[in-house]
């Protein structure tokens, strides 16, 4: 029932003006927009927008945008109709028709599948049939108690011929991602809003077959002329470098919708923000990286008991192995406790390798690197590396003189036969692997390649005859990109290292790379330090956080500005008071912020290390 009723609106001088949905003050004009939502017994209106912008100068031109063009759902009968659309939903199949018994429903999953056809048949977007053709009904549970009602179509696609439209390479998408104001507009029911072709309508029932590559073919023929676009089926996002040409974009997207007849679900809606969620990742200017719901998800999921369980987990981490450097590596321990199981649900034997993967593959999302855009004229360097075990590599590319970004990661496990290559073989296959991975990135584009195997920086020089034939075919690949091979001897090699080894390493300390950054900005010995020509410096992105770093010798350490030099010797003094000479091995295992790997913190007179790699030292502290 309402709250505030026609003596509130009559006292304030307000008028319900129900065709434009808005609450208008008959003596200002001023107006709230507002939207119609049917409740228990009566309708009401309320002057919650269905949509939230950010506060700021432009939120007034936001809501005007949005106002122009929200429509809460489509008329009864209304499907979309989109212009020379030559995309319909088909479905090929082969063989005789599909028949199924009714499945029984009961409860509130009953009444929720009333529902569901109720709605979809006063839409237009179902009708009566009595068709040969008969899939079974599924509902699948939402949260909040609600339902999904879905149809049960394994025995009709068994029977259809695949439809082999890709949907985009997500981390194709990410990459091209430059902007600083972002929207993320979603619609509502996608795969509803592409009309059957009228021949295959008695083969469906619920929801239409081959709904993610007809949605993604449907949205690539409308979107395509909207660079500033990207689309993952029924997730938009739209980039631009400023609000006012951010506004522009919108309303030439708006209008492409509006032209087609599709329906936004405006509750979904990301509109005018500088940090998104998109395609599960979480975008800003600075790059992307894994939302935090979903890093504290990973964290919370229990060690996992049997095979599937496992399997599980190792899908959630590889959807975000592209910010999670030495994945392969990281994670062997894990996928060597799958081999030979065949059964699902089987038991797990967990050994401690595993224990120490699972821990560390949770806490490496937790503090998984924010992997930047790539910008077509700046410089990239490929850096590779290869164990016993895996190979991997890490592409970066140099946005000013003395600043490096991570584009992606790579890693694999070795097979059985290549963990006995030689490690001439093993760095080999290194590049080789990770030039083919980014390939899309690295053709018609100059880069170094950076290992820290000496041999190989003269492999492309030398005769081909002293190669064997799979030797001469890797380097064969790689000559026909535009590179060269350095070496680099691994200690030295501070910025792979400093980008892509990252390990969580906890200290109690309450130093934090936004600390360092802002004690940095008022430090008086920094700018006398840059203007040293014998001190490199390096100017580098943690955190969110601009730091400088000074190279030493075979590590890089963030500059720790005077005022915070006292605090961090009794964090590192404190652990368990070593003597003078021990302190420097028990603040190897420490750092001064949650991604300072391979780094130290440095002083004039001071260093404490936070090592990311396996250390074999064993002093005890005295």
């Amino acid at each position: 029932m309402a709250i505030l009723g026609a003596d509130f609106l009559s006292h304030h001088g307000l008028l319900l003006d129900l065709k434009n949905r808005r609450l208008l003050d008959s003596n200002t004009s001023v107006f709230a927009t507002c939207f119609i939502g049917p409740t228990a017994q009566v309708h009401s209106i309320s002057a919650i927008a269905a949509w939230t912008v950010p506060d700021g100068p432009f939120s007034a031109d936001y809501n005007q945008l949005l106002n122009d063009v929200y429509k809460d759902e489509a008329e009864p009968g209304e499907m979309a109709s989109i212009p020379d659309l030559p995309i319909h939903h088909r479905i090929v199949t082969f063989g005789q028709p599909v028949f199924t018994r009714p499945r029984r429903l009961a409860g509130e999953r009953l009444v929720a599948a009333k529902r569901e056809f109720d709605d979809l048949l006063q839409r237009g977007i179902i009708r009566p049939s009595s068709s040969q053709w008969a899939s079974l009904i599924h509902l699948v549970p939402k949260p909040g108690g609600k339902w999904r009602v879905t149809g049960d179509y394994r025995q009709l696609n068994a029977r259809t011929r695949p439809d082999r439209h890709p949907l985009p390479i997500i981390e194709d998408l990410l990459q091209e991602i430059n902007g600083r104001v972002f929207s993320v507009v979603d619609l509502r029911r996608a795969f509803y809003q592409i009309p059957v072709a009228e021949e295959d309508i008695p083969k469906t029932a619920v929801k239409t077959p081959s709904a993610s590559s007809n949605s993604s073919r449907a949205m690539n023929h409308l979107l395509r002329n909207l660079d500033y676009v990207k689309c993952y089926q029924d997730d938009i996002l739209v980039l631009s470098s400023n609000h006012e040409e951010h506004l522009r974009h919108l309303r030439g997207l708006f209008d492409v919708l509006q032209r087609a007849k599709l329906h936004v679900n405006w509750d979904k809606c990301q509109i005018g923000r500088t940090h998104v969620i998109f395609a599960g990742y979480e975008i800003s200017p600075d790059g992307f990286k894994p939302p935090e719901p979903k890093s504290q998800a990973i964290l919370d999921f229990p060690r996992p008991e049997d095979s599937t369980q496992l399997r599980r987990f190792i899908g959630m981490v590889n959807y975000y192995r592209r910010c999670l450097p030495h994945a392969a590596e990281l994670m062997e321990p894990l996928s060597e406790l799958l081999r030979g199981l065949t059964k699902k649900k089987e038991k797990l034997k967990w050994t401690p390798e595993a224990e120490r993967a699972f821990t560390a593959t949770k806490n490496g999302i937790a503090t998984a690197v924010c992997s930047a855009f790539l910008f077509p004229d700046q410089p990239l360097s490929l850096h590779t590396d290869a164990s016993n075990t895996a190979i991997g590599a890490v592409l970066n590319q140099q946005r000013d003189e003395n600043s490096h970004v991570p584009l992606g990661f790579f890693s694999r496990k070795l097979s059985p036969t290549e963990q006995r290559y030689s490690t001439y073989d093993r760095e080999l296959l290194a590049i080789f692997a990770a030039i083919k991975h980014f390939q899309r990135i690295l053709e018609g584009r100059s880069f170094t390649i950076f290992t820290d195997h000496r041999s190989l920086s003269f492999a492309l020089d030398q005769q081909s005859d002293k190669y064997s034939p799979r030797q001469a075919r890797q380097l064969d690949f790689i000559s026909q990109f535009d590179a060269r091979i350095v070496y680099t001897p691994g200690p030295e090699n501070v910025v792979a290292d400093a980008l892509s080894r990252v390990e969580v390493i906890t200290m109690p300390t309450a130093i934090t790379s936004a600390r360092i950054s802002a004690e940095q900005d008022k430090d008086d010995q920094l700018p006398h330090l840059l203007l040293k020509p014998r001190v490199k410096c390096h100017r580098l992105t943690i955190d969110g956080h601009p730091l400088v770093y000074v190279e030493g010798q075979g590590d890089m350490k963030p500059y720790l500005p005077v005022s915070l030099r006292r605090e961090a010797f009794d964090a590192a003094h404190h652990l368990s008071h070593p003597s003078g000479r021990a302190t420097p091995s028990v603040s190897r295992f420490s750092t001064f912020g949650r991604r300072f790997a391979r780094t130290s913190v440095a002083g004039p007179n001071n260093a404490y290390h936070a090592s990311s790699r396996r250390s074999t030292d064993t002093t005890e502290p005295n």
